[in-house]
């Protein structure tokens, strides 16, 4: 099963979206590039990306609409 990139953004933004998904049966995955960068001897920003299922992926753009909608107001 393939997975694609939903989000880039801050670890406290991903974690947040990440509890959203997890409440809708969506269970994704993040790439953590500060913490793969430090393990592997360089920094690698602060941006993590989250990733989902392709099968979930429009479910969770709607998630996703909806959080970026509220961060706003």
């Amino acid at each position: 099963m393939s997975y694609q990139l939903l989000f880039s953004g801050s670890s406290i933004e991903v974690m947040l979206l990440k509890g959203l998904l997890q409440e809708e049966g969506i269970f994704p995955l993040d790439k953590d590039r500060a913490t793969s960068g430090v393990l592997a001897g360089f920094y690698g920003g602060d941006i993590v990306q989250l990733m989902v299922k392709e099968d979930d992926l429009e479910r969770a753009k709607e998630i996703l609409k909806e959080f970026q909608s509220n961060k706003e107001a």
